[in-house]
């Protein structure tokens, strides 16, 4: 389905005030004559070079038919294939860093509200894999054209602000005529959406040389739609005055122009019931470039003809887009709704070839040579040769019809001079070399080698050598994978750019909750333009973790930061046992509120210190119990140091008188049995005394 674009006010957003349809004849006529050609030289590439492309990579590139078997070697298949999983395969977070520390409180509510919306209204994860097929193989030029659809219904409002006033006093003054009510559009639903489009659509200033589509003085496409979405997105309203209208359906449908594809199937390309479906032609154009009077730069208009009608249907102001005179800048999108991507640049030709197209001289050396291959095997079947004069002529018949399989043949005599086989011509060795080469030409020419691929180099290398190879192939790589990160974060913003505009307070309210919704508030969506927020991705996070990579990638994190009192470590347990495959329900628990570690004392105490009254009790008490020493410690205490402090009798001494001393008397030195030299003090020989 086309992009529709809101046309009329919602009177529970802010309001994009555009004046009435500014109608410019000659400029109108001059973007129109551009338009034309740019569209003679995008025609000329989706008809040979895009259209060519596409069909190598479905494995049909002969256009005419041929009598001879041919051989096509799905080199594009593969090699696309793996260049699309090296650039892009998962959708990253978007990170919004705030340039103001004011807007720190609104900055997670609305990354988080934005990345849901890519995902799931944008739908970015498809988007991105049909975009990057056309880049890589298609067309060297992928397009995706991003905005915000919406439907209305008639309704009617108080002309004046009634939040002050209760409901019955509302309706009292209705009825008084104290307040009159208005005829308004009031917005039921509304998506955002970024829709990728064919680049046999899309259209450029033919005197643009650059890579950065931004820097154009227009871009646009050529699209089809049903009447209904065309009556919605350019339907009359006040602020369209020209736009179209119900009468006008016979003028813009029923003669609807085939769309240019890229797909060699005539029976996609034709309108199931073109008197339902009309075509149109949009642009985009900054507005100091082509009025002399206008006097802000980074204004966006946009033009539409419908095929059929010969004026256009809407010239305006681009929605999504406000001035904000507080500031001095746009207020939400503030760049062409039509994002480009390229991932290479030549000089003066803003639309590249593919990695296809590139490597397409040797895809068809490659395939002539596999060709070669089959015709040598089939014109190089087995022969024999048959002596006639030596074998009877019903058995050389019977030979030459070839009527058995290995059969025997009776001879007279050595069967080597009457029957043999001819030689064969063997395929020239140099040909498989070339056949090498041409891989290798491939190889070079996409940047993806065998291991890029999925499968293991058989040449023998050495480790180092490996390693070279694979740092250049990383940073080529890491280079094309930052275009794609900067085509994605260019999405991102012009999607937040109409989020800032027409966003939804029902929504918001039902994805961040009340206290998101306040968080957010912070950020006045009214005079703080999007800019203020800086859109990053980090370009590695655009490819894929296996399981056992991100495990490994939290176990770093969690025993890096996982006791700073600064992380929530229960999230990151809960995403750890959901990789290990467990249910978080089932093995997370919260755990059980540590006990009072006890005291840790230390004392030093004599004897003496030891029969206090005081210090002994609490000592016995925290070493038997660990708490607090009570009134019953303290008594036990003293029982005990009394009991220990009883004089006891030691027992008599063997042999000693009754009543006699108990302790025995001193002993005699003794001079040892054996004298001899005294240790030297000096132990080296040559020094003094030695």
């Amino acid at each position: 389905m086309t992009p529709v674009m809101p046309t009329a006010a919602d009177t529970t957003q802010a309001v994009v005030e555009r004046p009435s349809s500014v109608r410019s004849s000659p400029l109108a006529d001059r973007l129109k004559a551009e338009a034309e050609k740019s569209r003679v030289v995008r025609d000329k590439m989706a008809d040979g070079e895009w259209t060519e492309n596409v069909a190598y990579r479905k494995g049909k590139p002969f256009k005419e038919a041929s009598s001879e078997h041919r051989v096509s070697v799905p080199v594009d298949w593969s090699f696309t294939k793996s260049k699309e999983a090296g650039l892009f395969s998962q959708v990253p977070q978007v990170i919004l860093t705030p340039k103001h520390d004011k807007y720190k409180s609104a900055v997670p509510m609305f990354q988080r509200e934005l990345n849901t919306v890519l995902i799931e209204d944008v739908k970015i994860d498809v988007t991105m894999e049909e975009a990057l097929a056309d880049v890589i193989n298609a067309a060297g030029l992928a397009i995706v054209m991003c905005g915000y659809t919406a439907t209305f219904e008639d309704t009617k409002v108080p002309s004046q602000d009634t939040s002050t006033l209760t409901a019955e006093q509302v309706q009292m003054a209705i009825q008084q005529g104290a307040i009159t009510m208005l005829p308004v559009k009031k917005r039921v639903d509304c998506q955002f959406f970024g829709n990728r489009l064919s680049p046999s659509q899309a259209l450029w200033a033919t005197n643009f040389k650059g890579s950065d589509f931004d820097d154009a003085d227009w871009v646009g496409y050529d699209g089809s739609c049903t009447w209904a979405s065309g009556l919605r997105e350019f339907g009359v309203t006040p602020e369209r005055p020209d736009g179209l209208k119900p009468d006008m359906k016979e003028k813009a449908c029923g003669g609807a122009e085939t769309p240019t594809t890229l797909s060699d199937n005539p029976e996609q390309s034709e309108l199931a019931d073109d008197s339902e479906m009309m075509s149109y032609t949009r642009i985009f154009y900054w507005a100091a470039r082509q009025d002399p009077d206008e006097k802000y730069l980074k204004k966006i208009k946009t033009i539409v003809w419908v095929n059929g009608i010969d004026k256009p249907v809407i010239h305006e102001d681009l929605p999504g887009q406000k001035w904000d005179a507080a500031s001095k800048s746009f207020i939400g999108v503030t760049k062409y709704p039509l994002r480009f991507c390229t991932l290479t640049y030549i000089s003066d030709t803003p639309v590249p070839p593919s990695d296809s197209e590139i490597g397409r001289p040797q895809v068809d050396e490659q395939n002539r040579s596999r060709q070669q291959i089959i015709l040598q095997r089939d014109r190089s079947a087995p022969m024999r040769w048959g002596n006639i004069n030596r074998i009877d002529p019903m058995i050389m018949a019977s030979l030459m019809r070839g009527d058995d399989y290995q059969r025997i043949i009776p001879v007279n005599g050595d069967g080597n001079s009457a029957i043999g086989e001819t030689a064969r011509a063997n395929y020239p060795a140099e040909n498989w070399e070339f056949d090498r080469i041409f891989k290798q030409d491939q190889m070079d020419a996409w940047q993806v080698g065998p291991n890029q691929t999925g499968s293991f180099n058989t040449s023998g290398r050495t480790a180092a050598e490996a390693n070279i190879v694979q740092s250049g192939f990383a940073t080529r790589q890491a280079k094309e994978r930052g275009k794609i990160a900067k085509f994605f974060c260019g999405i991102a913003e012009v999607v937040a750019g109409y989020m800032q505009v027409f966003h939804d307070v029902e929504k918001e309210t039902a994805l961040l909750g009340p206290d998101g919704v306040q968080r957010l508030g912070a950020w006045d969506r009214n005079t703080v333009a999007g800019a203020k927020f800086v859109f990053t991705i980090r370009e590695d996070s655009t490819v894929k973790l296996d399981s056992s990579q991100r495990l490994q990638q939290i176990e770093k994190y969690l025993n890096l930061v996982g006791k700073s009192g600064f992380v929530n470590v229960q999230a990151v347990i809960e995403e750890y046992t959901s990789i290990s495959g467990y249910d978080t329900a089932k093995f997370i628990v919260q755990p059980n509120p540590p006990k009072p570690e006890p005291p840790n004392i230390s004392l030093r105490a004599s004897g003496e210190d030891l029969q206090n009254p005081i210090v002994g009790p609490y000592l016995i008490s925290l070493m038997q119990k660990g708490h607090p020493v009570t009134p019953e410690d303290v008594e036990a205490a003293k029982t005990l140091l009394i009991a220990s402090s009883s004089e006891v009798a030691p027992p008599p001494m063997p042999g000693a008188p009754p009543g006699g001393p108990t302790a025995m008397p001193p002993e005699t030195p003794q001079p040892p049995k054996e004298y001899g030299p005294m240790e030297r003090v000096t132990k080296r020989v040559n020094e003094i005394g030695g």
